[in-house]
């Protein structure tokens, strides 16, 4: 990014728009706009360090303003679809801003897709604030953007304090939940046991309105799956005569990588030579029991050489990860709807997950996927043998996961069901 200019900053007296809470939307978006023009591919510094990311290139649409506020800007499945999801509504004509808490590797991919960003440090103190609402100033930076974008998207569960910051003074809220039980374990003292009509409550599956419910959140909650794009069905080049199991996502507990290294060293000799495993994934190499799991996986890889772990590639490399391997393993404890599981639905591979995902609720075992009772290691080497006993069965199961695909997660879906999501908010 190239260097802020703090004078030509101060012209436009974006500052004081931050400083004062104004409810002037043209002026706003007037000094906004010009802010943007002005500043193509530059970083502003505001009060409190908060930092805008200015696109080189911006595409000018007039259909609305949308503001998406994200809990991170890491290559994690909640902000991708997030990202996804900025993506489509400039490609349909909205103007777009992203805010987070910091810098993440999503901020270049968003950049360059023409949509500026804003990180403000504050969201880290909101997002985890344990006291009343009371507790808030009584002006933040964000204020001034919630009142002035037209609609407004928190996305995930754990940005619940700014929702009840919200939701008894704005119009066009929508909170977008893609968690499970953990979260609510965590959080669920904490959040508000009741949603004002205001704020229209989105849940990525039944997996995840299932899990509001079962802590007594009822929050007439809709159905709105995320969208991934269709790259087409894989190309089959792969030679490999091993079947080829790839596990993805963060290491730790919720994960549960540490079930299919439970299940690898119990698998029968005969089985286990036929097969080639890949980790990918990382972990906060200072949390004793997630750097455990990963020191695990790196002896393995140097005890057999059907073993392999890589830390993690970028989407598009991961993608050609995708196209040489047979079955996705999804072995998490709790995963409301695993996005790497609906790339490779989308992809063509076979996906085997555990019951306590998303995903399985899509699934009829055996025949579009697999699945495995959660947490249970016995459950998962007998999959894993009926999979490796059945390898003609993969091409049939992998086309009837495509058509999972199809039917629930194709952008045209997406864009049909966020879309008449808005319209009824406009009711």
């Amino acid at each position: 990014m190239g260097d802020y200019n703090k004078e030509l900053f101060s012209e436009f007296e974006f500052i004081r728009l931050f400083n004062k809470h104004i409810k002037n939307k043209e002026l706003f978006f007037d000094k906004y706009k010009a802010l943007l023009d002005n500043n193509k591919g530059k970083k502003i510094i505001l009060n409190n360090n908060n930092t805008l990311y200015i696109p080189k290139r911006i595409k000018e649409n007039v259909k609305g303003n949308i503001l998406i506020v994200s809990h991170e800007l890491n290559r994690t499945g909640a902000p991708i679809v997030a990202y996804d999801m900025a993506k489509l509504f400039v490609k349909e004509g909205y103007n777009v801003l992203f805010v987070a808490p910091c810098e993440g590797h999503l901020l270049k991919d968003l950049l360059n897709n023409g949509i500026p960003v804003f990180t403000m440090n504050e969201i880290y103190y909101y997002q985890f604030l344990k006291n009343d609402i009371s507790s808030f100033k009584k002006h933040i930076d964000l204020d001034i953007l919630v009142d002035s974008f037209d609609k407004v998207f928190f996305n995930t569960a754990i940005l619940f304090p700014l929702i009840k910051r919200y939701m008894n003074n704005y119009n066009n809220l929508y909170w977008w939940i893609h968690e499970g039980s953990i979260t609510y374990k965590n959080y669920s003292k904490l959040m508000p046991k009741y949603i004002n009509s205001n704020v229209k409550v989105l849940c990525v599956g039944e997996y995840a309105s299932k899990q509001l419910d079962m802590y007594g959140f009822h929050y007439n909650q809709k159905i709105l799956n995320y969208g991934v794009k269709d790259c087409g069905l894989k190309d089959k080049k792969n030679k490999n005569k091993k079947l080829t199991f790839l596990n993805v996502g963060t290491i730790g507990f919720r994960k549960g990588q540490k079930l299919l290294i439970e299940a690898i060293k119990k698998l029968p000799k005969e089985y286990f030579n036929k097969c080639e495993f890949i980790f990918i994934g990382d972990c906060n190499i200072n949390n004793h029991e997630e750097n455990k799991i990963r020191l695990e996986i790196i002896e393995l890889t140097k005890k057999y050489k059907n073993i392999k772990y890589f830390t993690s590639f970028p989407r598009k490399e991961l993608y050609n990860i995708y196209h040489n391997i047979d079955v996705l393993t999804i072995t998490s404890r709790d995963d409301p709807m695993p996005v790497v599981a609906t790339e490779n639905f989308m992809l063509g591979n076979a996906v085997l997950c555990s019951s306590n995902t998303g995903t399985s609720y899509y699934i009829e075992d055996n025949k579009s996927g697999y699945i495995f009772k959660s947490g249970n290691v016995n459950s998962l080497i007998n999959k894993l043998k009926y999979i490796i006993d059945n390898p003609k069965q993969l091409p049939i199961v992998a086309s009837a996961g495509r058509n999972i695909y199809e039917t629930n997660f194709d952008m045209k879906c997406f864009k049909s069901n966020i879309f008449n999501i808005l319209k009824e908010g406009e009711k």
